[in-house]
């Protein structure tokens, strides 16, 4: 129990501290967007350096900001998830529900983290191919991964019924 309460931990920090970081960076990338003038302050976002000061940039850097605000819901639903767990209501309803919606909340993040790579490649137009483990790879793979926890725990509810009704 030591290792849950350990993660919940780790999980309540790093969801306070990007619910703090989501605050400051609405008004900055507001800002951003909204103003007319050229702006030379340097973002980088999934290793790319941008200067939004395009269009095509800028919607790229809407693009990861809503991909920023979806992986801080992702947070919040993961912390409810650990919360479950943490008061023993593991082979319930509400948890293969949960581990469905923190899948598709992880796809959703995928696509637009791929959206703003595909931007970003467009606004320098030089589009490239990488071979290897990107963040788009690794949030698609995760979201796949709940979406099998989801899975597992509907079938441990159902064994767990059926044995229930078992003498």
């Amino acid at each position: 129990m030591r290792k849950l309460i350990f993660l919940k931990s780790i999980v309540d920090f790093v969801f306070f501290m990007s619910f703090i970081g989501l605050l400051f960076g609405f008004f900055l990338i507001l800002f951003l967007i909204c103003s007319s003038e050229p702006i030379d302050i340097p973002i980088k976002i999934n290793g790319s350096t941008i200067i939004p000061n395009s269009l095509t940039e800028k919607i790229a850097l809407s693009c990861a900001a809503v991909g920023y605000c979806i992986g801080v819901y992702a947070f919040y639903l993961f912390k409810k998830l650990l919360d479950n767990f943490r008061k023993l209501i593991i082979f319930d309803e509400v948890i293969p529900k949960l581990l469905k919606n923190i899948c598709n909340v992880l796809l959703l993040i995928a696509l637009t983290i791929l959206a703003s790579e595909l931007l970003m490649m467009f606004s320098k137009s030089k589009v490239e191919i990488n071979f290897g483990y990107g963040p788009f790879v690794i949030v698609l793979a995760l979201g796949l991964f709940f979406n099998v926890l989801s899975e597992v725990f509907k079938m441990g509810i159902n064994l767990r019924q059926d044995n229930d009704l078992t003498i």
